[in-house]
């Protein structure tokens, strides 16, 4: 598969070298994944089909070949994914596996932007439901861990699931979830068993579980703070992207099932002054970190923790981060206006035990939290007695206190912490964010030294620190509406039984049958009173020629601004109401409707999406 990256992608690429170099990352375009092929195309690739037959249900997947679907029937498949995956509970796989002609893939890439906003540089992509929103999981092949998200049953009752409440001032928001997970291979858990009485170590033991893996889930938000002058509030005006990982994400990172010996070995050796024995236990982590890399035309806006919090410490912070909204955000009929606030709010509580919490900020884009440990930080720390007669009975076998080690060390960590990023709102294209985890961590190892004969001396060290880390780049994309702070409505045609108006590839207004889901069929109504397209935020509904309503490029004519009377649409240019003829589909503004053909009768609603 080979994959075409925009230009000005590979400078950041160039910036953030030292950080992805040899680790696993997929390069995911997430603004956002809202809606993909509905259908299933047979033709499966030899990998996909031993993926399915790993599936315990394979006929619940809608599995889509990208290297045999055509251009038309990826268009027209485009809308209705999120619907699915989120009310239905539908899962989806996605073979980007065979794709190796550049001009079809350099299509494909444009067309999903443009529609979804999102590309993935990923063999395969399952698509399933994950607290009531989209999680996209990269598969790289058919033993790949993750296949079991396409086994997980996230259905909900329809009770349960999102009702967006009609009372409170809530922004449009897009949530959706990214997967970061990585299994431990074989050599990042051997270490050395360690025999300082050689001259070479050649034996290695495995210092953490067969199952040892980082599975972590993260949040991304989209949404948009609008600016209140009336009010002299102090809120951004700002489209936003919010990154967040929280306990409730993901299993966490997981070195052990356990703390506990894992291997000893005796000097054969009759000494009287020397090393007697040395005993090998459990991989710990000396420290977790989730590094947040923004692109340098992003500006972090809020970050949590705020403040380092030291080891042994309770601590409970909320994010709060105030934005400006719209108070009609429910009726699709009133022009944007930026009359009150919201706040986004979160909780993040840090038991820390036996780690203090370091966060950094080198950069104006970047954002790292470290989890190091604090406590009981050494392997001689551990050590439960430093000295032991060699008498029998006084030689105890217990070298290291068990409880001193605890399972936030080795067992299931999730790490809690957001950042918010903003940009201009004028910006259309693309930023991109690179999210990196890891974890350093090493066996402890205790030697007994035999003093002359006379007693034995306790010693801890670590003979070898190792990291595995996982790392994906996202990217985002402005120009997607949820940017706009409003909902995007249909324009539905009343003489008609489902049509509505629509921008064709020629970008031409057209009539077509109603899609809440998909961007063509639906429009954004701002601040200025414009009927903006929502594919393509460049166009507005313009009524310049009483004969022939068109889309043109938004400007602040009064031919493009609009006002409802009841279920009719007034130009306020023109003053005349928009039109339809039922012959010809025609649109044209008119004072009054003189015919049956013809009807000024004009619905509209909200979309779905988001």
């Amino acid at each position: 598969m080979k994959i075409k990256i925009q230009g000005h992608f590979l400078s950041f690429l160039e910036q953030i070298k030292h950080k992805v170099e040899k680790k696993a990352f997929f390069l995911v375009f997430l603004a956002v994944f809202h809606h993909f092929p509905v259908f299933a195309h047979p033709m499966q690739s030899d990998t996909a089909l031993l993926i399915m037959q790993s599936v315990y249900s394979p006929s619940n997947i809608n599995y889509i070949n990208l290297n045999e679907v055509s251009d038309d029937a990826l268009e027209k498949s485009l809308p209705a994914v999120n619907d699915n995956v989120i009310n239905e509970n539908k899962k989806y796989l996605l073979d980007f596996s065979q794709l190796e002609d550049n001009d079809k893939i350099e299509r494909y890439q444009k067309q999903i932007q443009s529609r979804i906003g999102m590309s993935i540089v990923t063999p395969f992509l399952a698509i399933t439901n994950y607290q009531g929103s989209m999680l996209f999981t990269p598969i790289s092949d058919s033993l790949d861990p993750q296949i079991q998200r396409l086994n997980e049953d996230n259905s909900r009752p329809s009770s349960s699931r999102k009702r967006r409440s009609v009372q409170k001032i809530s922004p449009p928001k897009l949530s959706f979830y990214v997967s970061l997970n990585k299994q431990f291979s074989e050599s990042d858990c051997l270490f050395p068993r360690v025999t300082p009485w050689l001259d070479t170590q050649p034996a290695q033991s495995f210092y953490c579980s067969r199952s040892a893996n980082i599975s972590l889930i993260f949040q991304v938000e989209f949404l948009r703070s609008l600016k209140n002058e009336k009010d002299q509030l102090n809120v951004p005006d700002k489209k936003l992207v919010r990154i967040s990982f929280y306990e409730e994400l993901g299993a966490g990172f997981h070195l052990n099932d356990s703390f506990s010996q894992i291997m000893d070995t005796s000097n054969p050796t009759t000494l009287i002054h020397g090393w007697s024995d040395i005993h090998g236990y459990s991989a710990i982590a000396k420290s977790y970190t989730i590094n947040i890399i923004g692109q340098s035309d992003l500006q972090i806006l809020e970050k949590r923790p705020a403040t380092n919090i030291q080891s042994n410490y309770s601590h409970r912070e909320v994010s709060n981060f105030s934005i400006g909204v719209s108070s009609n955000l429910n009726n699709p009929k009133e022009a944007l206006s930026i009359t009150g606030t919201h706040t986004e709010g979160r909780w993040f509580s840090y038991n820390t035990t036996d780690y203090k919490v370091n966060i950094s900020t080198p950069n104006p884009t970047t954002f790292s939290v470290s989890w190091i440990r604090d406590q009981y930080d050494t392997a001689d720390s551990l050590i439960e007695r430093r000295t032991s007669a060699i008498l029998p009975g006084l030689d105890l076998e217990t070298f290291i206190n068990p409880k001193n080690v605890k399972e936030v060390g080795y067992k299931n960590f999730t790490p809690q912490m957001s950042v918010t990023y903003g940009v201009d709102t004028h910006k259309q294209d693309y930023s991109y964010i690179l999210v990196d985890a890891n974890v350093e961590y090493s066996p402890v190892y205790v030697g007994r030294f035999l003093e002359g004969g006379w007693y034995y001396s306790y010693n801890g060290f670590v003979a070898q620190t190792k990291t595995v880390s996982v790392a994906k780049l996202i990217g985002i994309d402005w120009s997607h509406p949820v940017f706009t702070g409003r909902r995007p409505v249909s324009l539905q045609l009343g003489i008609f039984n489902n049509r509505c108006l629509s921008r064709d590839k020629e970008n031409r207004l057209s009539v077509n049958e109603c899609n809440l889901h998909d961007f063509d069929r639906l429009f954004i109504y701002d601040g200025f009173k414009r009927y903006i397209s929502a594919s393509n935020q460049h166009l507005c509904l313009d009524g310049a020629s009483i004969g022939l309503v068109t889309l043109e490029p938004c400007s602040q004519a009064l031919s493009q601004k609009w006002e409802w009377e009841n279920h009719r649409l007034k130009n306020l240019f023109q003053n005349r109401y928009l039109t339809h003829d039922k012959r010809s589909t025609g649109l044209f503004l008119t004072q009054e409707v003189s015919s049956k053909r013809r009807s000024q009768l004009l619905f509209t609603t909200h979309s779905p999406l988001y």
